[in-house]
Formats: structure tokens, sequence, C-alpha cells
């Protein structure tokens, strides 16, 4: 029996950001998919490796149920006992072939499956979209990530290079070494540096997987890892009646950041598919994040304000000069900025919704400006106002950088309460590394004291007493130094600098913690 490539080099596992159910049911929500709620969802994740994307999620929703599945039975005895060393009972880690997943699964809100698409053969491909089919509930939401072309096709010649250079060596780490090096010495040797291949060769050797056997493996030398146009992963399926609901990276990848002409003929093409193809062909993009839900829906093409109830927008415009009441309540062309791109409109009813993100406040929910507007405009219609604030160009804006909006119900602290908590997974990674799982799902940094300090901010202690539990960490610790984050550097304290700035050095790092996603409401 052949030795399974994931056991032999397991896959390091990490928070993939986009893939949290609440950042899926956001997207559904913009485009007019009325999607489970994500606090109390069931989630599969498809080649979930030890579970570094669901097990903080786990920890944050409690009332969610999650079930990962790989078939490397030693990354799912490292998750395991991850999931046992927390105590948590809404999590399942399966060692189970995709292939082996049926009806009796049941049915999942979100189903996850990032970086296995384009890495297994054609039958377990087929069995990841019916599973989608089966296994999705009616309003559900898919997330499959995969490699595309045209962009991959570049790279394929560095990966057939390296097959082909490391063929002669056995052991899978020595192959790794063997393509780094090799890369690295390609990189030095190509003669023209600016040309399309040396800068192919530099952008590899700067991808942050690069640093790890794992990635260089399984990405460079496993047997399959095939790429696919956008038309083509559709192709696929359709058949097993899915649509095509949104990208997740679709305000990167906008033809909103396009040249006029270029926009222009993208959004004329009706069919979101071959636009989405054509897209690929002009970014030459290599990889995609696609969102698939049952094609019975209804799916918009472009930002729909069906369930903008849900969002509120944070308030990051400013008048592009002085404007008067009256210039707002008439036909007259009114510009607001970003400090980088202007906007305008004639429409009274956006013009006076576009006022309140001038305001320096807090981020206001959508039915606010919806009401406030109504309030000031009596002359208007409640239909003729949603029809006026529905013509707002949400994808444009949002691509543009110039509205940025999120879910209202948002469970991150960006305050420092008076007993502040650090989330559960955040409390339990701090002794063991210093890269930890923020909240919003990121890989944060941390120096040494931050680490020391976040098992004792579990809210039970108000600052005072986080001030003195850590002087008492402090002292009890064997290190004379620590390291400590100054503008991204790191410098050394004594451990007599630290006791003597113990309530400054507290207070800073709850501000940090606050600021960085790590504390709860």
């Amino acid at each position: 029996m052949d030795s399974n490539p994931y056991d032999i080099m397991p896959y390091k596992s990490y928070p993939f950001q986009e893939t949290r159910p609440q950042h899926l049911y956001a997207m559904a929500l913009l485009y007019g998919l009325d999607a489970p709620d994500y606090s109390t969802a069931k989630v599969l994740e498809l080649g979930c490796a030890s579970g570094g994307n669901i097990i903080p999620l786990a920890t944050q929703f409690p009332q969610s149920h999650f079930v990962g599945i790989d078939y490397s039975t030693i990354q799912i005895d490292q998750g395991q006992a991850h999931v046992d060393n927390l105590g948590l009972q809404n999590i399942e880690l399966i060692d189970r072939s995709i292939l082996d997943i049926d009806g009796s699964f049941g049915k999942f809100d979100y189903i996850i499956c990032h970086g296995v698409y384009s890495w297994v053969p054609n039958d377990i491909r087929q069995k990841i979209l019916r599973i989608c089919q089966q296994n999705l509930s009616s309003n559900g939401v898919a997330t499959i990530s995969y490699n595309t072309q045209p962009g991959w096709n570049s790279v394929a010649s560095i990966r057939q290079i390296m097959r082909q250079h490391t063929s002669a060596f056995d052991d899978p780490f020595e192959k790794c070494a063997q393509v780094r090096e090799m890369i690295h010495f390609l990189s030095r040797a190509t003669p023209d540096k600016n040309s399309s291949w040396a800068k192919l060769l530099e952008t590899e050797i700067s991808v942050p997987g690069f640093v790890e056997d794992s990635y260089i493996f399984h990405e460079y030398l496993e047997d399959h890892n095939e790429p696919f146009y956008f038309t083509e992963f559709m192709a696929n399926a359709v058949p097993y009646k899915l649509q095509h609901l949104a990208d997740l990276d679709c305000f990167i990848y906008s033809p909103y950041l396009l040249n006029n002409e270029a926009r222009d003929v993208l959004l004329a093409i009706d069919d979101k598919v071959q636009a989405e193809q054509y897209m690929d062909y002009i970014t030459n993009r290599r990889f995609r994040k696609s969102l698939l839900c049952h094609s019975e829906h209804v799916i918009s093409k472009t930002i729909t304000t069906k369930f903008m109830d849900q969002f509120k927008f944070f308030r990051t415009l400013k008048f592009d000069k002085v404007t008067p009441e009256a210039a707002l309540r008439s036909d007259e062309s009114v510009a607001f900025n970003n400090s980088k791109i202007k906007i305008a409109s004639r429409e009274p009813a956006i013009k006076m919704a576009f006022e309140l993100l001038t305001q320096p406040l807090d981020p206001i929910d959508w039915t606010e400006i919806v009401a406030t507007v109504t309030k000031r405009l009596p002359e208007l219609s409640e239909q003729a106002i949603h029809e006026s604030l529905s013509r707002i160009q949400f994808d444009q804006l949002i691509a543009l950088n110039i509205l940025d909006l999120t879910l209202k119900e948002d469970p991150i602290n960006l305050q420092v309460p008076p007993k502040p908590k650090a989330s559960q997974y955040a409390r339990y990674q701090a002794p063991t590394t210093n890269v930890i799982t923020n909240l919003d799902h990121q890989l944060i940094a941390l120096d040494r004291l931050g680490c020391l300090l976040m098992p004792l901010v579990d809210g039970t202690r108000n600052i005072d007493q986080l001030v003195t539990d850590f002087s008492d960490v402090i002292e009890q610790s064997e290190h004379k130094q620590f390291e400590y984050f100054v503008d991204n550097e790191i410098q050394l304290l004594d451990k007599a600098d630290v006791l003597n700035n113990i309530e400054a050095l507290t207070n800073n790092y709850l501000q940090s913690m606050a600021e960085q996603a790590f504390l709860q409401q």
C-alpha cells in the first residue's frame, strides 16, 4: 500500500481568514442569498489537516458544530490532541477519505475545501462537488479553492523542472532542500534580471510558504497539481446543480480596478462566469477561491441591498468641499472622497446617505442610514428612497476602498473593557508559540512579554489585578531579558526595566490586544 504523502510530510495547518463562516455568510447576503446563521451553523471542512482552520472557529462559536475530514491519521491525531486540551464538545476531526463521505453525514450550512481540489485525482474532485450537492443545506454556501489558468502556466514550468531535478532523491526532506536550492540557483544564474523568468523565480521565492518543506513538497512535487480555467471549473460544477455565487477575492480582482476600456467590456458581459473568465485572462490569475450554492437560487450579479440591514458602515468619507444643505436636497452634483478617490452623485437620498459616512462617529447600521435619510426627505416615498439607495454601486465603491462595511453582530471588542477577555484559543496558544490566531482568523506575531500576559487575560481580572499578576509572572520567570516589539523591531528589555514599567506595559499590551482583535465582547 502506497504511503500517504500527508503522513510523510504533514501540511502546516493555518487559519484561512476568508473561510470563516461569518465571512461566507456576509458574502452570500451581499449577493442576495439568505445564508444560514453562522453563529449556529454546521460546518464541514474537507482536508482539514490538523484543524488549524476550524479549531479556533469552534472555540469562537460554541453554538456551531464543526466537522473536519482528513485522510492523514497523523494530522487528525495532532488536531484531536488540541481539541481534547481545549475541552471542546462542538467539533469532530475524522480520519477518513473524502470518497467515503455520503448522505449519512447529514447536511452542512457551510462547506470549506481549501487547497484540495487541484491536488487530488479526478475521482476525488468529482466527489467534492457531489458532497457540495448532497451535503450542503438548501441555503448553504460552499467554498472551493484551486489553481487556475492562465496564471498557473508559468508556475507549471517550475514544477516540472523541480520534479525532474529531484527524481534521483528518495527522501522527501532532501527533495525539498533540493527544490529550495535549485530555485535560488536559477534565480542567481539567470542573466537578465528583468526578464519575466527572473521575476517569476523571485516571486516564488517570496511566497510566505516557500520556507516550509510542506509547502514545497505538496506544491511542486506532488503527483497531482492540476490548474483549471474558471469556465472549466464551473462546467464541472453545473452537473451537480451548483452555481457560482461569488469569489472570495472579488474585490481584489474587480473590473473597477482596470482601465476604462477593460472595465466597460467586462461589465457589458451578461454571463457572470464568462466575465470572471475574462478577468482571469486580463490579470493572469493563478488561484481562485470560489463560492458555490445550489442552482435553484436567484443570485444577483452585483451587490444588492436586499439584506443590507445585516451590515454596518465605517464612516470613511469626506466632503470634497463645503456643501450646503440645499445642495444635498437638489439634483446638484455633490462630490465625496476618501482622501484618495472622488465620487459624486446627484440623487438626494444617496448624497444624504454618504453625508452620514462623513461624520467622525462609530460605524452606522444600514437601517439607521435608511431611517435617517427617510426622515430628512419626507417629500420622497419610502419606496423611492429604497430604489435610490439600491442604485449605489457597492461593488465599485468597496473595490476602490471608498466604502467599508462589516456585519452588525461583531464578536470582537476593539476597546479594552474593565475585565478584558482574550479568546480561548489565543490564551491556549500563547504558552507554546508566538504566532497566535486572533478573532479575525489572522495569524499575529507576539513578543515574549505579550505571550506571557495573554493567558492572564481571561475575563476574571480587572486592569489592576492584571498588572499585579503580570508582575508576578515576570518575577517568577527564569529569563533575565525579554523580547519586546517596538515599531516591528525586536528590542531586549531587562527584567528590572519590565518590572519598573509593568503598569504602562500592561496597558499598552491590552490596547494592542484590542486593536489586533484578540479581545472578545
